[in-house]
């Protein structure tokens, strides 16, 4: 009996820490993809974000990320010898690409030219 419990914990710790492993991985992709695609992102924004609520700008530059970041998804994964990147990895990159995109455009502007709060 106290062998059975024991298994029994050495699986439900072998669960946990496999699945935290593979937040870990998918951070870290999560995080590569969102950084190689910035740039890009940046040079596809084409209109003044200084008119747009932070809102309407998260919203602008994440209609323009979505492309670059799916794109660049496609890329790492073949990099990496996987078929695809799991959906919740591409859309948390997306979210940290968006974020990265406007904080960045934030930053760099007069304070005159920040965008208004949404």
């Amino acid at each position: 009996m106290v062998v059975f419990l024991i298994m029994i914990a050495i699986i439900a710790f072998a669960r946990v820490f496999l699945m935290s492993s593979k937040k870990v991985v998918s951070d870290q992709f999560a995080r590569a993809l969102s950084e190689r695609s910035v740039g890009q992102v940046r040079g596809r924004l084409k209109s003044d974000l200084s008119n747009m609520s932070t809102a309407e700008a998260r919203g602008y530059v994440r209609a323009r990320a979505l492309g670059v970041v799916r794109n660049q998804a496609h890329i790492l994964a073949a990099e990496a010898g996987q078929e695809a990147l799991p959906e919740e990895v591409v859309m948390h990159a997306l979210e940290r690409t968006v974020h990265l995109v406007v904080r960045h455009w934030m930053t760099t502007q007069a304070p005159s030219e920040a965008v208004r709060a949404g």
